[in-house]
This record gives structure tokens, C-alpha cells and sequence, in this order.
């Protein structure tokens, strides 16, 4: 809110005692327009309400219809970049991820920096420089759920084929969520974001616009998907590789070729280590799962799971939707008060003004009124030496202090607080950040003017001056 101040001066005769011609009671103008958005050849309605069952790309995805989307409600969708497709689910932490391991291929200029991306056999050329960005592409294969957590050779394994417990066989649709997809090193996996970062997240990752890298640490999104399901020692082996979730033990790629393939599953995340040239990453394994590991280095491949995290979406305005063009009308509230007391002090009687705010909104609104004890700028005015009221009350003639009158609706409808129409019965204002209600509209209006009487008493025992206090008027849509 924009306040602005203006003073008059008034004398009363006599005594020559000072007060504030308006300035007891401020100026003060609001305006809140935000701004109008218009969009061209729209086929769909502003204010999301798709859900995932509604889209069919992994970049169309957005907070708003992961938030919309019911809980385990689950969609394949195509990421444009490559035409690969993968299984989608909202999950019981209210975010979507994709519940099968990332497939993308690196290629060069995807991001800046050179690019390693290895396919086939992988016992060699495998990087252990921290800033690498390199990446595996076994082939097609699929995990075996195996209740024996079988490992596929202790390490140095060359290719997946070894891998008694990987069929390259396609499954049905529900097996396509164990595709091994390709394995990445951290850098890889944060787009060359990562580098020696120490701490924060990774700004960027290899994910589909509009995806993300999961977070760890102690409330990341792995730790959230923990806690959701309750997995505990006991029960990992069913419910991290099974139904909805399906993490399979892809195990990691070193220096020496494939390792721990059927007994560990790795996936990284976006958050760095914050002394060693590690990073954050979940593991598991027979009994045991870790949401916040860290105690592996950077080049490591491993798999990436990708989230996109739930977000509430905005309440449209007023909406007008066509094949051809949609415009959003926000919430539009003006106000513009002004103030004025026509009359000279006298200790003898109370003297009266008015506080005018006029008001154009396009919902149901309500007015507030404040005070502010605040220096005031004019030399010739004594800060605040009037107190105001402190309870509804007639003002007492001959005594220092002041206060306004609570009004009914022009209609004599919507009392609030206690109104009256009593002439001689005036109430307190909220101080500070406090607001007391003054009025409240029942629908939209345009220039409806709102008087609010004032009422200042002055005793002959007040020392020559002049007096002022600051009220706020507020406007605010109901």
C-alpha cells in the first residue's frame, strides 16, 4: 500500500490551542492491479485442471496437474527429446516420479563440456575423473525379481549379459518398470552442473524439462518416499522393488566395469557432499535401505530417477476460453481516502469530522482501519499528546481523546462490531498492525463512498499546540 500524508492546520479560539485539520486522520490510497495475462490460440483452459492421465509427453508435465493427479495414478508418457517411453506415477509423498530408470542417451551439445557416452562392454575407459561427464548404455535389459538378491559377479563385470538374474526378453506392460536404463556419473546425471560443487543442489539435470534430480539428505525426497511407505529394514525387499515404486539393484559402473548388479541399487540425487568429492545418493539392498548415503566419489555410474514435484495451482479470476484466445481478469481492488475536520477545537463541545474512502472492487471486499504512531514530519505538530478511546463510548466533552463512529451499510445492513447509529457513541482503531473492521462488502461495487465519522474532544488543561495521529485505511478482497 502507497500512503500517502497531507496536513491542515485548525485553531480553536480562546485558549489557543492547535490540532490538525486532517492530519489527526491521514491520507491515505491503495491501488492493486495485477497484471492481465492474455494468451493466443489456447486449446487449454488457464487455471490447471488436467491431471496425468491428460497428457502424454513428460515435458508437458507441470506442478499444478502432479497436484491435481490422484495418488497412484499412473500414465506412460513419450519424452520428446528421443521418443523413449516411461511409467509415470503419483506416489504417496503427493509428488510424480517415474517409477522406471532413465534411458536418455548424451549427446554432445546437450550441455556444455565434452561428453563420454560408452555402449556394450564396459570393462574399461570408464573415467575416475570427478568432473566427468559420462554415461553407459547397456542395451535393453530388464531386471528378474529375484528374492535371493543374486549378484552378478563381485565386480568388473563386463556387460549386463552376465547377469543371470536380466533378461533382454520385453516383458508385459507392468516388467517394462525394471528396464535398467543407463547409468550416469554425478556430473552426468546434474548436466555439468555438478562440477566440485559443495553445497546447495546441482542447478540443472539430465531429467526432461520440467523434471528434476530427487533431493537428499535428512528431508529430501528420497528420505519423504522412506517415510511415506514406512520401509523399514524388514520389509525392503518388497516394497522398494515392487508395486508402485519397482527401484530395481542396477548396481554401479567404476573404473573396473559393472558392480553389485542384483544385490544394490544406487540412485543419485541433485545434492553435493559437502567435504569430499562425493555426493548424496540413495542406496539399498537386502534389509537395509539409505536415502542419504554419501560415501561413494562423483564418477561412479549409477541410475536416475526422475520427480516432478507437486504445486498447488492458481485460482483463476474471472475466464474467458476459446479455441482462439483466453484471458485471465485477477482479482482488481482500488481506493482513495481522504479526510477533513471543518471545525475549530472547543474545549466546550466535541468536534466533529469525517474520514471519505472510495472504493472500487470486482469481488466482495473489506475495510480496515488503522492506527500508526509514527513521527510526523510537520514541525509545527506535537506527536501523538491525544489519546484515542479505548472502548465504544460517547466522547466526554472537556476531556483530551478521540475516536470514530462504526457505520451500517447505506442499505442499514451488514452491522460490524457493534455498529450504532447513535450520533453521539464513537469506537477505537486498531494500533499498529492491528486492523479493526470498519465495513464489508456482500458483492463487487464500483465508487462506493464510505464515510466515517470522527470525534475529538480536547480538554482546557492541553498545552498549546498542534496535534496529529495517522489512520490507515485498508482494502482487502474478501
Amino acid at each position: 500500500m502507497l500512503k500517502i500524508n497531507s496536513f491542515k492546520k485548525w485553531r480553536a479560539l480562546g485558549i489557543a490551542i492547535f490540532l490538525l485539520l486532517g492530519g489527526l486522520f491521514g491520507f491515505s490510497y491503495l491501488t492493486f492491479i495485477p497484471a492481465q495475462s492474455f494468451a493466443a490460440e489456447v486449446s487449454t483452459p488457464i487455471g490447471e485442471s488436467r491431471t496425468l492421465s491428460d497428457i502424454e509427453t513428460m515435458q508437458e508435465m507441470s506442478g499444478a496437474i502432479c497436484y491435481n493427479s490422484a495418488e497412484n495414478e499412473t500414465k506412460q508418457l513419450k519424452d520428446t527429446r528421443d521418443n523413449k517411453l516411461y511409467w509415470v506415477t503419483k506416489l504417496k509423498d503427493g509428488n510424480c516420479w517415474m517409477t522406471q530408470n532413465l534411458d536418455y542417451d548424451i549427446k554432445a551439445g546437450d550441455f556444455s563440456g565434452a561428453v563420454t557416452t560408452k555402449t556394450g562392454n564396459i570393462n574399461s575407459g570408464w573415467s575416475n575423473t570427478q568432473t566427468e561427464v559420462q554415461s553407459w548404455d547397456p542395451g535393453n535389459y530388464y531386471y528378474v525379481m529375484d528374492t535371493a538378491w543374486t549378484n552378478c559377479g563381485s565386480s568388473g563385470v563386463a556387460n549386463m549379459g552376465a547377469c543371470a538374474k536380466w533378461t533382454t526378453s520385453a516383458p508385459a506392460a507392468e516388467g517394462q518398470h525394471y528396464h535398467v536404463g543407463n547409468y550416469y556419473s554425478w556430473n552426468a546425471a546434474t548436466a555439468g552442473t555438478g562440477g566440485s560443487i559443495t553445497s546447495g543442489q546441482a542447478s540443472a539435470s539430465i531429467c526432461p524439462t520440467n523434471w528434476k534430480l530427487p533431493t537428499s539428505n535428512n528431508t529430501g525426497s528420497f528420505r519423504g518416499l522412506k517415510n511415506a511407505y514406512s520401509i523399514t529394514g524388514s520389509n525392503v525387499n518388497d516394497k522398494i522393488r515392487q508395486t508402485p515404486l519397482y527401484f530395481i539393484p542396477a548396481g554401479a559402473v567404476d573404473t573396473s566395469g559393472l558392480g553389485s548388479a542384483g544385490s544394490h541399487g544406487y540412485y543419485w540425487t541433485s545434492t553435493p557432499y559437502s567435504n569430499d568429492p562425493n555426493a548424496y545418493y540413495l542406496t539399498f539392498y537386502s534389509g537395509n535401505l539409505y536415502p542419504s548415503d554419501y560415501f561413494i566419489r562423483r564418477y561412479y555410474g549409477f541410475s536416475v530417477r526422475c520427480l516432478a514435484e507437486a504445486d498447488a495451482p492458481e485460482t483463476p479470476g474471472i475466464l474467458v476460453d476459446s479455441p482462439n484466445v483466453a484471458i485471465t481478469v485477477n482479482s482488481t481492488i482500488t481506493i482513495d481516502a481522504t479526510s477533513g475536520m471543518d471545525e475549530e477545537a472547543d474545549f466546550s463541545k466535541v468536534t466533529t469530522g469525517t474520514i471519505s474512502a472510495t472504493i472500487s472492487a470486482n469481488q466482495a471486499y473489506s475495510v480496515l482501519l488503522s492506527t500508526q504512531k509514527t513521527a510526523l514530519t510537520d514541525s509545527a505538530v506535537d506527536d501523538q499528546q491525544i489519546d484515542m478511546i479505548t472502548a465504544d463510548k460517547a466522547l466526554a466533552v472537556g476531556v483530551s481523546e478521540w475516536g470514530i463512529k462504526k457505520k451500517l451499510s447505506a442499505a442499514g445492513t451488514n452491522p460490524v462490531l457493534g455498529s450504532t447509529d447513535d450520533a453521539d457513541v464513537y469506537s477505537p482503531v486498531g494500533t499498529g498492525d492491528e486492523k479493526v473492521l470498519f465495513y464489508q462488502s456482500a458483492n463487487p461495487e464500483q465508487a462506493k463512498t464510505i464515510d466515517f465519522s470522527v470525534g475529538v474532544g480536547v480538554s482546557v488543561t492541553l498545552a498549546p499546540g498542534s496535534y496529529a495521529t495517522d489512520v490507515t485505511v485498508t482494502a482487502a478482497i474478501v
